[in-house]
């Protein structure tokens, strides 16, 4: 019995002794594969850093801002390179900041609802360039933003996000985290000759006081604007009232993006009393041609203060008889009918709640109103169940013909 017992003693001493060596053998294959990996990630890390260094230092070269001449403002050009570099450190900066990245297929569908751009997953390119000042151009645009002749964003559809264009010492601290650059841009020459043979006087990085409140400013609008409208972020929303309102604007008044209300109320109340920004916010003309008429922009109307309805309704019944006395207007008559004729179906049911009855259809009816008839007619009244019936009752200004009591 004992000798039965010692055999079964050595048969598991032995077969322990096999699993740890092959334990041992397993963790050692691990830690050389673990090591092959840093290795690799240091490797691929500094080939990385290695190569954004020499991107920041053409970007020295160039300088913070130049001039030409009579000091001109030289526009300083950047390019595929700069795009890309700038990409993996917002990349960076929005993990930091709590920023959730949509699926591929949610961020599409995302940037076509907001900016009406389709992104080709079929091409290999990292990034597509939407212009907020011309809406219809595809063409990538090299210069940072001026808001005069250069406004846009690049679509980085790899991480998905958005950022306008801007130089690495705008995002990061270079000379705290590249202090070998600090000597080479101090030894640059402070001119250089453009690509046209002419001299250029450039203002560098290092002496521009205020980079490190410029640097903080473009970080909080560009996490804002991604948070705002890829993750609904309403504290966001309200940082980019304050501080990005020409984006925001742009998003309803160029690119007609109305989905969301609250957005839609801060473009209208800050623009309703200009005929020309309100115009852009009651119809968008898509790049197609098409030109749509904003429902949304009455419904938020109607939710609105009985005070703050009169206001708008006002507005919107003198910008209805500017365009009936517009012989210049883009719009075919056609589609200016239907554009008009909404607005004053809907400002006649408003109307008719907050002591505003009778001054829309009215002012139709005034001049061309047999032309505005016909058109209602011929298009069924855009199949408004009483558009028919609001028109016959109001089109007079509350004045009853035989047969109307």
């Amino acid at each position: 019995m004992r000798k039965s017992v010692e055999k079964l003693h050595n048969r598991f001493m032995k077969k322990g002794v096999v699993l740890t060596s092959l334990l041992i053998t397993f963790l050692v294959s691990c830690q050389k594969e673990t090591q092959k990996d840093d290795k690799n990630y240091q490797s691929q890390n500094s080939i990385s850093m290695n190569k954004e260094v020499d991107i920041l230092k053409n970007q020295l070269k160039k300088g913070l801002k130049a001039t030409v001449g009579d000091a001109v403002d030289y526009q300083i050009e950047y390019n595929d390179e700069d795009v890309k570099a700038e990409g993996q450190i917002v990349k960076d900066i929005l993990k930091q900041n709590g920023y959730k990245p949509l699926t591929n297929d949610e961020f599409n569908a995302r940037i076509k609802e907001v900016f009406q751009r389709q992104i080709d997953t079929a091409s290999d390119k990292e990034y597509l360039y939407v212009n907020l000042i011309a809406p219809c151009s595809n063409e990538v645009v090299f210069y940072k933003n001026n808001l005069i002749d250069y406004d846009g964003i690049f679509v980085y559809k790899k991480n998905n996000f958005i950022a306008p264009l801007f130089a690495i010492p705008e995002l990061i601290d270079y000379q705290d985290k590249y202090p070998e650059v600090i000597h080479f841009e101090e030894n640059l020459s402070g001119d250089y000759k453009s690509p046209e043979g002419d001299k250029v006087v450039m203002k560098k990085w290092m002496n521009e006081k205020d980079l490190k409140q410029k640097r903080y400013e473009n970080i909080q609008s560009i996490v804002a604007r991604n948070k705002y409208l890829f993750n609904n972020s309403k504290a966001d929303f309200v940082w980019l009232k304050t501080n990005d309102e020409v984006f925001l604007k742009s998003l309803v008044k160029t690119f007609g993006y109305v989905k969301d209300p609250e957005l839609l109320s801060f473009v209208l109340n800050s623009d309703y009393k200009n005929p020309p920004e309100l115009e852009k916010i009651l119809w968008n003309k898509r790049c197609s041609g098409e030109i749509v008429f904003n429902k949304e922009v009455m419904d938020v109307i109607s939710h609105s203060k009985s005070e703050e309805q009169r206001s708008y309704l006002a507005a919107i019944q003198e910008y209805i008889v500017k365009e009936i006395l517009n012989k210049k207007s883009s719009m075919s008559f056609a589609k200016k009918a239907e554009i008009l004729g909404k607005l004053a179906y809907y400002g006649e049911k408003m109307g008719e709640k907050v002591g505003m009855q009778y001054q829309f259809f009215s002012s139709l009816n005034s001049i061309d109103g047999k032309q505005y008839e016909h058109e209602f007619k011929k298009n069924n009244y855009y199949h408004l169940p009483d558009f028919k019936n609001v028109w016959e009752e109001t089109k007079m200004g509350g004045v009853a013909l035989p047969g109307m009591e």
